[in-house]
């Protein structure tokens, strides 16, 4: 790639520009469903049905992936600048290999950097499924229920 010519640069630029806002994006549509989940059971305070230190343990599990993600982020983003190109792969587009090299190193930085939103994501919706399987409707739940109803021994 000629020095003197950065059009193929600035391309591959604005392409990582393009995609990296729509991945900031998404985080922004995770954080809508997180409180669109959380109108649903509104008034929400969180399901206390997990025990504590299950969630605890989950939340900090995943806040230690959290921070290795953040961690790999430099060390990922160099080796696939250093990377050659693998035989038998071939450039796709018409931008020259470096700048797709770049393309693909901020490809990996971005999805690493939404890795961390998409864990508290996984966090509140694992405890919302718990508690769907813990208030699922069971028949013979529903049969004992309708038992107990006064109004339903008139019947």
């Amino acid at each position: 790639m000629e020095l003197n010519n950065d059009e193929p640069l600035r391309k591959g630029h604005r392409l990582a520009v393009i995609i990296c806002s729509f991945m900031i994006a998404s985080v922004f549509v995770y954080a809508g469903v997180v409180e669109y989940l959380a109108a649903m059971n509104a008034p929400f305070h969180g399901f206390s049905l997990m025990p504590a230190a299950v969630y605890d343990k989950l939340r900090l599990i995943l806040l230690g992936l959290a921070l290795v993600d953040f961690a790999l982020i430099p060390y990922m983003r160099n080796r696939a600048l250093a990377g050659s190109r693998r035989p038998g792969t071939t450039s796709t587009g018409n931008l020259p290999e470096p700048v797709m090299r770049l393309i693909t190193a901020s490809m990996i930085s971005f999805a690493l950097c939404e890795s961390i939103a998409i864990y508290g994501l996984v966090l509140f919706l694992l405890i919302a499924l718990a508690a769907f399987a813990i208030h699922f409707p069971r028949y013979a739940r529903w049969q004992e229920w309708l038992q107990g109803m006064p109004e339903a021994s008139h019947e």
